[in-house]
């Protein structure tokens, strides 16, 4: 039945990228909308879906959509739009990461994955953002090990949203994303 589904969405994905179709938001599996259609929909937890090929296989990502526009009284007057854009890059011979970049902000949230046993795993995460520390401009940088099979799409919120159980730490922001990532290794 997962397989069939996989399949179900994949088509659906492919079939609209390749005719040039609008992208369709969804809310809690509804459809809502579409990418940069004009909406007054008070937007919660929206999303699309998008297909990838990371370390040959493919995969589906979740991305967070959200209103641009303006509140005007109790209704948004604006259109969907994504919330991060993302690139993937090639960390090491069987790592690549996923890096979702922030359209609004310049935070950006980074994917490790590698695959084991013919599965892709998620292997770590790393978030960073503009931040302000004892009166000083820094970068905030949150790293989290773990080792997730992936085996349904790439929620972006199941990463992302609880920092919780990450490590933090703050680098001057004269320095590299890496090199202050080697810092505190």
């Amino acid at each position: 039945m997962y397989k069939q589904i996989m399949l179900w969405i994949l088509a659906f994905i492919f079939i609209n990228k390749s005719y040039g179709q609008k992208t369709p938001v969804f809310e809690n599996k509804r459809h809502i909308g579409y990418i940069n259609e004009k909406t007054d929909y008070d937007c919660n937890n929206c999303y699309f879906l998008d297909s990838i090929i990371i370390l040959k296989k493919r995969i589906i990502i979740k991305e967070p959509v959200y209103v641009q526009g303006r509140i005007e009284s109790d209704s948004v007057k604006g259109y969907f739009a994504n919330q991060y854009s993302f690139v993937i890059s090639n960390f090491k011979k069987n790592i690549s990461i996923i890096k979702f970049n922030s359209t609004s902000n310049g935070n950006s949230y980074w994917l490790y994955v590698t695959i084991k046993n013919n599965y892709l795993f998620i292997i770590k995460q790393l978030s960073y953002s503009n931040a302000v520390y004892k009166e000083e401009p820094v970068t905030k940088i949150c790293t989290k090990k773990i080792n997730k099979k992936i085996l349904k799409p790439i929620d972006f919120y199941d990463f992302f949203e609880n920092s919780l159980d990450q490590n933090c730490h703050f680098c001057s922001i004269t320095l590299s994303v890496e090199e202050c990532v080697k810092m505190f290794q």
